[in-house]
């Protein structure tokens, strides 16, 4: 290899030059930082409410049911919500389809507040499952037995949404909908009353 010599036999120093190793790692570092800053706030946020919830609703997913418990002050109750078959869409009042579409309505919904924090611990009794909450900007929760996944929702609009199990749990995953009724809070207080099983 040729190389032409013009005089200078000095070398550059760009190789184990610790200064300009220094330099380059703050500013990667820096860069790094800003990169990583809205990402991290956006999780602090979601991780850490500023309210206290107006209630907490603890779901449990059962082969091939789930089980709402609610804990209020000095009120705690629990039902289960089923899958309901035709012949029970009459004693339900529940006849209108589009308003109870078939393969998604349940015998009994769970009911949250419209624009109120309502903190949600969904778990499993048996197996893994999945729900996901688009209408409340909810990502897919895993349940996963006796490990309670914590999420927050805030409803706007009062309605019914209708959801499915998302990951496959047995023989009836197909007939496990989740159904979310979201009321004004002053109505609230009835529909518990209806709800309620017991």
């Amino acid at each position: 290899m040729y190389v032409k010599d013009i005089g200078n036999n000095v070398v550059s120093q760009t190789d184990k030059n610790l200064l300009l190793e220094i330099i380059w790692t703050i500013i990667s570092i820096m860069i790094l930082l800003c990169i990583c800053k809205p990402p991290f706030k956006a999780l602090k946020y979601q991780i850490s409410q500023k309210r206290l919830p107006f209630i907490s609703v603890k779901v449990t997913a059962h082969q091939w049911y789930w089980n709402y418990e609610y804990n209020l002050i000095g009120n705690r109750f629990n039902y289960n919500s089923n899958m309901f078959k035709p012949q029970q869409r009459i004693g339900l009042k529940k006849t209108n389809l589009s308003l109870y579409p078939e393969l998604l309505a349940t015998d009994y919904e769970l009911v949250v507040p419209t624009r109120r924090v309502v903190r949600i611990l969904i778990t499993s009794a048996d197996v893994i499952r999945g729900v996901i909450g688009p209408s409340f900007w909810l990502k897919k929760l895993n349940t996963i037995p006796w490990k309670p996944t914590n999420a927050w929702i805030k409803v706007i609009t009062p309605d019914i949404y209708y959801d499915q199990c998302l990951e496959f749990c047995g023989r009836d995953h197909a007939f496990m909908p989740i159904v979310v009724r979201a009321v004004f809070k002053k109505d609230l207080v009835i529909d518990w009353n209806w709800q309620n099983p017991t």
